[in-house]
């Protein structure tokens, strides 16, 4: 299994990963983002299944539509990918590909409604009930729609692994807290914690009692977010943010300036280079992709616990593995 992620300047990265870390990915981006990351997550996952099924085809005329549509996809070019996917489809009718990739497609030029009409089309010829929830969350998110958002996140908190579950349960917590309904958010992210208590769910639950004014329990969300998790930037911010609204003026300042200090570039590149010394030991390697906008993971899957540090670094990555002074790996 390979893991999708977006990079900064819109580029995708894929690299080898287990179901543990694409869970603790999603749950990770869930929390900074919103349903679009998630949704990211199942819809990037779904374009590498994609990849091994067009792998079998015997037609190399069919091969090549194929790598062409998952290349406009992963190139994020929605106009092109709408002409491949139509023409697809056309070529090769009854093709759950060519389904796939129009959804896809609709979704990135903003054509939601019939994004979720081609996803459950896409259901009758084989799309996994999962991979389609992450094509119509993405087309929900887009159109702002509150119940669609509501019964997907809904239908994944019984999903049958337990850390989709964990994901669903924040996610929902977060549109129930965007639409005011404080107490139920809270009963999510209280099961999340219960089945992981990690440094995301302690930071939805912080982000939720600051939304109901229960300042000093949110202060100690955050600060058990940051105890698992240290030097997080936008918790920082969040609980300087509430230790403004109590008053507490020293402690706010001192959790900003720590945040100002987080965001020095010299600091940020050295940490990434630590980073990239330590995943070699471990024999993850990294380099720079041909383009050289994107990086590529090879050998070893990285593990859960440097899933947040990479996603963190990933900018400062970028640089560190386009100069000259530290080589790849």
């Amino acid at each position: 299994m390979y893991r999708v992620d977006r990079l900064p300047g819109g580029s995708y990265v894929r690299y080898p990963t287990t179901v543990e870390n694409e869970a603790a990915g999603a749950i990770v981006n869930g929390a900074a983002t919103g349903a679009a990351a998630v949704a990211g997550w199942l819809v990037g996952s779904s374009i590498t299944g994609m990849r091994s099924l067009a792998r079998n085809f015997q037609d190399r005329r069919m091969q090549a539509a194929a790598e062409a549509m998952e290349t406009a996809a992963t190139a994020e070019q929605f106009d092109r990918l709408v002409g491949l996917a139509k023409d697809f489809g056309s070529h090769y009718p009854g093709q759950l590909l060519g389904e796939f990739y129009l959804a896809v497609a609709l979704n990135g030029t903003g054509r939601y409604d019939e994004a979720i009409t081609v996803a459950d089309r896409a259901i009758g010829l084989g799309l996994d009930e999962t991979e389609a929830r992450g094509l119509r969350l993405e087309a929900y998110e887009g159109k702002g729609s509150i119940p669609g958002l509501l019964e997907e996140w809904s239908a994944l908190i019984h999903h049958q692994d337990s850390l989709v579950r964990n994901t669903a349960l924040l996610a929902r917590a977060r549109v129930l807290e965007s639409i005011g309904d404080f107490d139920q958010a809270l009963d999510d992210a209280n099961r999340s914690i219960s089945g992981l208590p990690d440094h995301v769910a302690y930071h939805v639950r912080g982000h939720i009692y600051e939304s109901k004014g229960e300042l000093e329990k949110a202060i100690d969300d955050y600060s058990r977010a940051l105890r698992i998790v240290p030097d997080q930037q936008e918790v920082l911010e969040r609980r300087a943010t509430a230790y403004d609204r109590l008053g507490r003026t020293e402690e706010a300042q001192a959790d900003r300036a720590h945040a100002e200090w987080l965001e020095s570039p010299a600091r940020a590149l050295g940490e990434a280079r630590a980073f990239l010394d330590q995943l070699a030991s471990e024999g993850v390697l990294l380099r720079l992709s041909a383009s050289g906008n994107r990086i590529v993971f090879e050998g070893a899957p990285m593990k859960r616990e440097h899933i947040p540090r990479y996603e963190q670094l990933s900018g400062d990555l970028l640089q560190v593995l386009g100069g000259a002074g530290h080589p790849p790996g």
